[in-house]
């Protein structure tokens, strides 16, 4: 059915301004949405997440905590705790080894008759204490055997100007550097008429005599004896500590306990606890 209007003017322009309204109308509800679109679906509130609901950390299991990994294993991972005190855990068998060792060295050492092996023994101990892992024992190890080291130099140097006709015990080894210096190389002026009665000494013997009593103030033989046993004693304290060590690891003492007093010393340096000597 078409509707004619014999005035067009005016009733078309209403027709037109009411088509446009529906027009906006139709765009409006477009833009806004009608109903439930499908994106307003995920917006609703999970029920998941309602507040009477427990919150996901409760809600999870409890994990156990494993213990502490063993000593190896605790050092690699770099794991430091004061548990295990100042004891690293690890070397055992090498440390024991080198306690050994040390023990017969400085017994003799201190006793006054070294073996020959002596020297090839302490460059053994110096090759494996490089290679172990630095804690409280490995410090001792390394004292002791600086101290062995500064008692063989005192009774080298000894040995080196008795060779040449000087008494040691004679000199002035209190003065230091400057007057021992003199007393072994003196000048005219220093000693008038009496140069060329002294002994020769070489100048590397007379630095080294020179530099000695620089550093320690005392004769060769004292120093030696006081090296030699310092290094004792704390040999002994060392068999101490690495039992202790060796307990909180779970293992068996060095040995101590086996060694006889009179077995003497036919081959001092070669350990037998608690696994073969350092080759």
């Amino acid at each position: 059915m078409t509707i004619r209007f014999r005035n067009h003017g005016p009733a078309r322009r209403r027709v037109n301004r009411y088509c446009g309204a529906l027009m906006l109308a139709a765009l409006g509800a477009v833009l806004s949405g009608c109903g439930d679109d499908a994106y307003k679906q995920t917006a609703k509130k999970d029920p998941a997440f309602a507040d009477d609901l427990p919150t996901v950390a409760s809600a999870q299991p409890t994990v156990p905590i494993p213990p502490l990994p063993s000593g190896d294993l605790r050092a690699d991972l770099g794991i430091t705790t004061e548990r295990y005190g100042d004891y690293s855990n690890r070397d055992l068998v090498e440390k024991a080894d080198i306690y050994w060792k040390l023990y017969y060295m400085t017994k003799a050492l201190q006793e006054g008759h070294p073996s020959p092996e002596t020297v090839p023994a302490l460059q053994a101990v110096k090759a494996a204490m490089r290679k172990l892992h630095p804690d409280k024992n490995v410090t001792a190890i390394e004292s002791i055997v600086k101290l062995i080291d500064t008692g063989l130099s005192a009774q080298n140097l000894e040995e080196s100007l008795s060779r040449r006709g000087i008494r040691t015990a004679s000199l002035g080894w209190s003065g230091g550097e400057y007057d021992l210096t003199r007393e072994l190389r003196p000048t005219a002026h220093d000693v008038p008429g009496e140069t060329g009665k002294r002994p020769k000494v070489s100048d590397s013997d007379a630095r080294l005599a020179a530099s000695f009593a620089g550093r320690f103030h005392k004769a060769p033989a004292l120093v030696r004896q006081e090296s030699f046993q310092q290094a004792a004693e704390l040999a002994n304290q060392l068999g101490d500590t690495l039992d202790e060590e060796r307990s909180q690891a779970g293992a068996h003492p060095i040995g101590r306990d086996k060694v006889d007093p009179s077995a003497g010393l036919a081959n001092p340096y070669a350990s037998a606890f608690p696994s073969p000597p350092i080759r």
